[in-house]
């Protein structure tokens, strides 16, 4: 099952830009924000604050933390830890490739790990 999706066209994610996309996918948030680093590089991070619940997309992308707008919490867009209290917990981060200027977010290991495939060992298959 294809877990891949189609955020945006690359062009309408501005340098140091922040954008939420949503999608049809698994679990209640089907949301990502679409990040892109003065240096060009694109990253794709849940859209929930793991504090509190609250919608990062509210928030601003500072350098490469996005600060959620409701306490404060920080969360680095490359590896989803948190970079400012009071979160505690990282938030999820999304692998993305730009495929014919199309920005192509990849949910399917999230996935995966959301259905225990990653962590149950009667989940593998010998081969």
């Amino acid at each position: 099952m294809d877990r891949s999706y189609n955020g945006m066209p690359a062009s309408e994610l501005r340098c140091a830009g922040w954008r939420k996309s949503s999608f049809s996918g698994n679990g209640n948030n089907n949301c990502v924000e679409l990040a892109r680093l003065a240096s060009g590089e694109v990253f794709a991070i849940s859209d929930l604050c793991s504090h509190e619940d609250i919608e990062l997309s509210d928030g601003d992308l500072d350098g490469e933390d996005v600060e959620c707008p409701a306490h404060g919490s920080r969360f680095n867009v490359r590896t989803g830890e948190v970079s400012g209290l009071p979160a505690e917990e990282p938030v999820a981060t999304y692998p993305v490739t730009v495929v014919d200027g199309q920005i192509v977010v990849d949910k399917s290991q999230k996935f995966q790990e959301e259905m225990g495939q990653w962590s149950d060992p009667d989940s593998f298959v010998p081969v």
